[in-house]
């Protein structure tokens, strides 16, 4: 009974795909059918003709005993080369006729659908009264449906026109007394390449809707729910994402330079190779959120939570990162040159291998139990900072301020410690380690 019922079902799935194969199949048929067929007939035409004297195709005297050769490849490209370039220019203006046609036909067919939308959603706003509905309410759900189902069939400026129209009608944004959810969920919706440059849209739920490609540059998206949209290669430069909700949000290869992060939560969001170039991301949380490759410089992640972030070989340059939380993420390779500023930053346990921190402001920073092995400390400002435990192996220190610094446990073999401010409790065993040369300031060595 049970294989019985499968094998129908398999034939019922398989039946919609026979009938398109066949119908194409068909359609080829019957545009090549009649040319290949006019084509054979007329080689055996001209095969014909070369048995006929009559023809002039082969060799043959006229009445005055003249020979007139047969007819050569050079002959017949002459004779048909007029007929041949009236067909072509024939077949390309009837081919491009029906593609304008079938341009209209389709834009005529969007129209429409856009419009029965329209009216079809003034009716269940006016008579269904759908901004009032309930959650999981009938109505809320045949809008949804709708309003999927004929994003599907728009184009890009009408898709912006839906957009346009869900947002004024207010249908599209979180409603805090309904669970923070939209009445109309987007999510699954297909907004790939979008248009929406400097809209405003604050407070849009777009959560998990797929923006693929889209620009949303300088857009208004204050307290904005994007949480698990797909973002990737999006513009968002200059934009306002202040307070918005981007949880586990895909912005791979974004670009958010100059966007306003302040407070927005990203954590778990994938930024791999994102661009964030002068942003604001004071106070955001971007726990456990993939960094690798991005470009933080000159950003600004005052306070920020990056607990457990991948910052591998992210370029930092001149960012500021004060009193931000990096505790145990990995910025091995990262590159936080040019006087980025981490002061009193909490880096405990932080994996900083071949970081790149020369001239880095680190003064009070918590750097306890960090993996700075390899890492290129010269000219770094770490006064006062906590280096307990810290591994600082074959780590390039020369030139580092170190005053009041915690070295109490840490492992500094093999590091470089040239002209080196070393006013700090070290013991002799750690200085036996590492690498020193004349000018290191060594003073209060227990």
């Amino acid at each position: 009974m049970k294989t019985s019922f499968r094998r129908q079902a398999n034939r019922q799935r398989l039946l919609p795909v026979g009938l398109e194969l066949m119908r194409r199949v068909g359609q080829t048929l019957r545009f090549v059918a009649p040319r290949a067929a006019v084509a054979v007939v007329l080689v055996l035409l001209i095969a014909a003709g070369y048995s006929q004297g009559w023809t002039g195709f082969a060799d043959y005297l006229d009445p005055q005993g003249n020979l007139h050769p047969a007819k050569m490849l050079w002959d017949w490209i002459a004779l048909l080369i007029v007929p041949i370039v009236l067909g072509l220019g024939a077949f390309w203006f009837n081919r491009s006729e029906r593609e304008t046609k079938e341009a209209i036909a389709s834009d005529q067919l969007q129209e429409e659908a856009l419009q029965n939308y329209l009216d079809r959603m003034a009716e269940l706003l006016l008579a269904e009264g759908l901004r009032a509905s309930d959650e999981g309410s009938e109505v809320r759900e045949v809008a949804r449906a709708r309003t999927l189902t004929v994003l599907r069939r728009l184009d890009r400026p009408r898709k912006e026109i839906l957009l346009n129209f869900l947002y004024e009608s207010e249908l599209i944004q979180a409603t805090a007394g309904d669970g923070d959810t939209a009445t109309i969920s987007l999510r699954g919706a297909d907004l790939s390449g979008i248009q929406l440059h400097g809209a405003y849209m604050s407070g849009i739920n777009l959560g998990e809707a797929d923006l693929n490609g889209a620009d949303l540059s300088g857009t208004e998206l204050h307290r904005a729910d994007l949480s698990g949209t797909n973002l990737s290669g999006a513009d968002l430069s200059g934009a306002t994402l202040r307070e918005a909700r981007l949880v586990k949000a895909n912005l791979n290869k974004a670009d958010l330079s100059r966007a306003d992060l302040a407070g927005a939560d990203l954590s778990g969001a994938d930024l791999r190779d994102a661009t964030l170039i002068e942003a604001d991301a004071s106070e955001a949380c971007l726990a456990g959120a993939d960094l690798s490759d991005a470009r933080l410089n000159r950003a600004d992640l005052h306070q920020c939570n990056l607990f457990e972030a991948d910052l591998g070989d992210a370029k930092l340059i001149q960012a500021d990162l004060r009193e931000a939380d990096l505790h145990e993420a990995n910025l091995h390779r990262a590159d936080l040159r040019g006087g980025a500023d981490l002061r009193q930053a909490n880096l405990k346990g932080t994996n900083l291998h071949e970081a790149r921190l020369n001239k880095a402001n680190l003064a009070g920073a918590n750097l306890r139990g960090a993996n700075l092995r390899q890492a290129q400390l010269a000219e770094a400002d770490l006064n006062g900072a906590d280096l307990g435990w810290a591994d600082l192996r074959q780590a390039d220190l020369s030139n580092a301020a170190m005053g009041e610094a915690d070295l109490s446990e840490a492992n500094l073999a093999g590091a470089v410690l040239r002209r080196a401010d070393l006013r700090v409790q070290i013991t002799p065993e750690q200085l036996a380690q590492a690498r020193l040369s004349e000018g290191t300031e060594q003073h209060r060595l227990s």
